[in-house]
């Protein structure tokens, strides 16, 4: 992704773990991490997102019905994949 005057954006470097079973009561666990250091996490269950960021011992969870009103309202709109 390219910046306005032709400087590259930063990168984030996400990985994940994925429970070896069905999605149940584990969450799905993402790591982001920026400039190689860690920056947050995000947590997805079968009832809603938690965006975890590093250091903080509470996150900001999203219901799922309330994740496409976010998504549409803030989210910039592109091509699917």
């Amino acid at each position: 992704m390219k910046r306005k005057g032709g400087t590259k954006a930063p990168g984030h470097d996400v990985s994940f773990s994925v429970p070896p079973r069905p999605l149940g009561r584990v969450d799905i666990s993402f790591v982001v991490r920026r400039r190689g250091r860690l920056f947050a996490e995000l947590l997805i269950s079968k009832g809603a997102l938690v965006w975890l960021p590093y250091q903080k011992q509470y996150g900001y969870k999203l219901w799922w019905t309330q994740f496409p009103d976010v998504a549409v309202n803030r989210g910039r709109r592109g091509p699917g994949k």
